[in-house]
């Protein structure tokens, strides 16, 4: 029996979703459509962008469809077609072409979690502040860290193979729970399933690093000049 089309009709395939605007990201895309009027027996509920080149693919239930894994310099369009489970519409019209932007230096997906007033500066007014006193930690907290360098491949597909170096979340929480100082704030584990690391925190300990090194070597200096 052939599929019946058509919103007056009660047939099973839905209506065709209007293509809206398609907006670049970094390695991705977003692209806006209306729902069409009909969505079909049962009701539509998955949308998906494809795009060209490529066919690479975003869905979503509502507008608009992000899609990751483009690549950069490459201009894209856009198409979005509705699914009920049982049939799928017909594509929309093509979007506008967008080209994604690369990765920077400072992807978005690893951020230091920067609190809404950066940038470009930190609240640091002294008249804020009390309890103030020399940081403890230093040299010794500096020697615990395990710098590494790593290949990213983000588990929601949106980035892979892209070299990188830095510091392990779950690493520096151990570090900060062996001295005590979770209070700092350096990982974010606010959301459990994926850690970020606030490398600003980090400034004044590699700056009370540099300032025992220097103790030291001023020291040894002296101690030389004596003998």
């Amino acid at each position: 029996m052939p599929l019946i089309i058509g919103s007056n009709s009660g047939g099973k395939q839905p209506g065709t979703p209007i293509i809206g605007t398609a907006t670049a990201g970094i390695i991705s895309a977003t692209v806006g459509f209306t729902a069409p009027s009909y969505l079909g027996k049962p009701t539509g509920t998955t949308y998906t962008a494809t795009s060209s080149p490529g066919g690479i693919t975003g869905t979503s239930s509502t507008s608009p469809i992000t899609v990751n894994g483009l690549t950069a310099g490459v201009s894209y369009t856009f198409t979005v077609t509705l699914s009920n489970g049982i049939a799928t519409s017909t594509a929309s019209g093509i979007s506008n072409s967008v080209t994604p932007s690369p990765v920077p230096f400072f992807p978005p997906f690893f951020p230091p979690f920067f609190p809404p007033f950066f940038p470009p500066n930190f609240y640091s007014d002294e008249r804020d502040k009390q309890d103030i006193k020399s940081l403890e930690l230093g040299l010794d907290f500096v020697k615990d860290l395990l710098p590494v360098s790593y290949v990213w491949n983000m588990r929601d597909g949106s980035v892979a193979g892209v070299n990188d170096a830095g510091f392990i979340a779950q690493d520096l929480q151990r570090i900060q729970e062996k001295y005590g100082v979770e209070w700092l704030g350096m990982v974010d584990d606010s959301n459990e399933s994926q850690l970020k690391i606030n490398y600003i925190k980090m400034i004044p300990i590699l700056v009370k690093s540099v300032q025992e090194l220097t103790k030291e070597i001023e020291e040894l200096k002296n101690k030389q000049c004596s003998c």
